[in-house]
């Protein structure tokens, strides 16, 4: 098995904004062995993630060649990172399954659907710098252990800053 199928409501703006798509609760000795990922279209949560209106429900949208398979920021699930994508639109492609996670073959799939993998317009999936000098900006002390206690769910009384000079 050498494709990662997930259902999501997620965009390609989305992904692209999250570095890749995620995330996933998928075993990773699995996700591994995956060379792709194709995304097809889930309905579920059209109110966070409005694009995608013309695709169907079950329609793959994308596939994307996975570089590397990351954490998600809270490192309990992961997020599948692409060198290249390519669009497309093919119907009834999600077989149904209640894990929106499932696994199948690049040449299954072609035979399944109908298409081949050579003909399509494979384009560089975009990259964004994270936490590059210039993105970050100035915080006083009371800033950095509200920023630390919230992303720790704890009370900022409990950070201690030292600066070493």
């Amino acid at each position: 098995m050498d494709v990662v199928m997930v259902f999501t409501s997620k965009t390609l703006e989305t992904m692209i904004d999250e570095g890749g798509c995620g995330h996933w609760n998928a075993s990773r000795k699995r996700l591994d062995k995956c060379s792709y990922v194709i995304a097809t279209k889930s309905n579920t949560l059209r109110e966070r993630f409005p694009g995608n209106t013309d695709i169907k429900q079950d329609s793959a949208f994308l596939i994307g060649k996975i570089s590397n398979i990351g954490a998600s920021p809270n490192g309990k699930r992961s997020l599948i990172q692409l060198s290249q994508y390519a669009e497309f639109n093919i119907p009834n492609a999600w077989v149904g399954n209640r894990n929106p996670v499932t696994y199948t073959d690049i040449n299954s799939f072609q035979s399944e659907h109908k298409f081949d993998i050579t003909s399509l317009e494979w384009l560089e999936f975009p990259t964004k710098e994270t936490n590059t000098i210039s993105d970050i900006k100035p915080l006083t002390i009371n800033e950095a252990k509200e920023g630390i206690a919230k992303t720790l769910g704890i009370d900022s009384s409990c950070i201690e800053i030292q600066i070493k000079t």
